[in-house]
């Protein structure tokens, strides 16, 4: 069982990165992925992925068309991986609710990334700094690297805020 969870957290993460480069290809410019259409395509993948039952749980992806750079959009990526999969795994195991995915640009050039799960919550104590999940400390990492700062709750389940500065995707002259 242990094998098989590695390989679905890396066969995830895996997938996460080609989507952007993905959608990467698919834009006109080739520097920027709209940040809307990336995050739903990410959270519809991961319900597929780990075969989430529709009628018990469903995904809320609210996000604004940002264009983002790849140098944001693979962080972005995998934490929302991580935090999606673990609101699959963990929060929302065995129960039903909503898994919510909010993207937003917000004043002074930020941008906010909620991920939110009407589970059970964290446990009693949870602190970021002191985890031995090495997803969760992959996520604070990947949020450093953003330039990042976490907030998180616990009530009526689990919700996880990050919020960085924007950097718009910079033109690239081909010719």
């Amino acid at each position: 069982l242990a094998a098989r969870e590695i390989f679905y957290y890396s066969q995830t993460q895996i997938q996460s990165m080609a989507m952007v480069h993905e959608q990467l290809y698919q834009s006109d410019d080739l520097q920027a992925i709209d940040a809307a259409d990336y995050l739903s395509a990410l959270t519809a993948y991961l319900f597929r992925s780990y075969e989430v039952d529709p009628e018990n749980v469903r995904a809320e992806v609210d996000c604004e068309h940002v264009h983002l750079s790849i140098d944001q959009a693979i962080p972005l990526a995998l934490i929302v991986n991580e935090l999606v999969s673990n609101s699959i795994k963990h929060g929302l195991a065995r129960s039903s609710g909503v898994i919510a995915v909010l993207f937003r640009r917000t004043e002074g050039d930020r941008l906010t990334l909620e991920v939110h799960d009407s589970g059970h919550g964290l446990p009693d104590g949870f602190e970021m700094e002191s985890l031995n999940s090495l997803g969760l400390q992959l996520v604070k990492a990947l949020g450093e690297q953003l330039g990042g700062a976490f907030s998180w709750e616990s009530r009526d389940g689990t919700r996880f805020v990050l919020q960085f500065p924007y950097i718009p995707a910079k033109n690239m002259d081909l010719f």
